[in-house]
């Protein structure tokens, strides 16, 4: 799509098509009522981390599908599996340092565990990239 059509007019109808797709969930009853809920559970703080937290997800969507754009698909998708080793790394500071923050108590077995996992996974991604 991308190299055929112009870069924001493309991002724009993939954006209408999540959209409309995300909408479809609010066909089903029970998901409705379950959403004005959630909604009306939810403090003015849990607003406001849930906006910064879609602005970051709107700004990494635009940076994504420009190096999409710009670059092999095969090589931006493959580096998005990463993320995974990151979060790791995230989550290891965070329980370190602010271990009020962190619920999950981080031992050596886990820690190895989630370490193997990741392996097995960047491993994989790099037999499909052979």
């Amino acid at each position: 799509v991308y190299t055929n059509y112009n870069y924001w007019h493309s991002f724009m109808w993939v954006r209408i098509g999540v959209v409309l797709g995300a909408f479809t969930l609010l066909l089903w009853r029970k998901n409705r009522i379950s959403l004005v809920n959630q909604w009306k559970r939810t403090r003015l703080s849990g607003f406001r981390l849930i906006a910064a937290g879609e602005v970051i997800d709107f700004g990494a969507i635009i940076l994504f599908t420009m190096a999409i754009a710009a670059g092999p698909v095969t090589i931006i998708a493959g580096l998005g599996n990463f993320q995974s080793l990151f979060l790791l790394i995230y989550v290891v500071i965070l329980a370190r340092y602010f271990p009020h923050l962190y619920k999950e108590e981080i031992t050596k077995s886990t820690l190895g565990i989630k370490i193997i996992s990741i392996i097995l996974m960047l491993v994989g991604l790099w037999m499909v990239g052979v």
